[in-house]
């Protein structure tokens, strides 16, 4: 369903951050496609590209929103105690 081998390890980050940070399916939305354009930047950066400038503005602002959204993952694992089971989370189970 995807043509190139990061599209599944970006939806399942994307997906998974959404179902551990909210229940609101509207806010979950919101989540999933600031992972996913998140992730996408990082791919760039990381495999020696960069963003490019006429998406600079956009891009800081993606980065800055995807930065506290990782800060709330880790706090999230914190308090827990303990790393979700995110394939139980993703089948709806919470236990």
């Amino acid at each position: 369903l995807g043509d190139n081998g990061n599209s599944e390890m970006t939806y399942k980050i994307s997906l998974r951050a959404a179902l551990l940070l909210e229940s609101d399916p509207e806010r979950r939305d919101q989540v999933r496609k600031i992972v996913k354009k998140f992730y996408g930047i990082r791919s760039k950066i990381v495999h020696g590209q960069t963003p490019g400038k006429p998406y600079e503005t956009a891009d800081v602002e993606c980065v800055n929103e995807g930065l506290h959204i990782c800060t709330r993952i880790i706090s999230k694992i914190v308090q827990n105690g303990a790393i979700t089971d995110m394939s139980n989370l993703e089948l709806g189970k919470t236990t």
